[in-house]
């Protein structure tokens, strides 16, 4: 899952750079009615180059996450948004975010 809002985050704000709108941007994810497995299927490793298959189980419900600020088209959108997907990885019983080595850098890779 966080691949796919990091690269549609992305994609989003360079359209909007494309459009002659500046940043910054405020992102905000909600997560209404999951109902099962939804984290981390077959999401590229940066470090291997292979798909992971980390899952956890999300109940259904709603939730819905702080914002994240997004200062400039150029920022690390996978760095702002950590915080985001720690809170979500919690919400499924786990630790934080496996998407995230030790030095803080994400391991996924967004294709250019």
């Amino acid at each position: 899952m966080e691949f796919f809002v990091v690269r549609s985050v992305r994609d989003y704000i360079q359209y909007a750079v494309m459009q002659d709108v500046t940043p910054p941007f405020a992102v905000y994810l909600s997560v209404i009615s999951p109902g099962g497995k939804l984290l981390g299927e077959n999401a590229p490793d940066m470090s291997s180059g292979r798909l992971m298959k980390v899952i956890a189980e999300l109940e259904a419900g709603e939730i819905l996450f702080p914002g994240a600020i997004i200062s400039s088209a150029s920022e690390n959108i996978a760095e702002t948004m950590r915080p985001t997907f720690v809170i979500l990885w919690q919400t499924a019983n786990k630790e934080g975010s496996p998407h995230y080595l030790s030095d803080g850098s994400w391991r996924l890779k967004l294709e250019q």
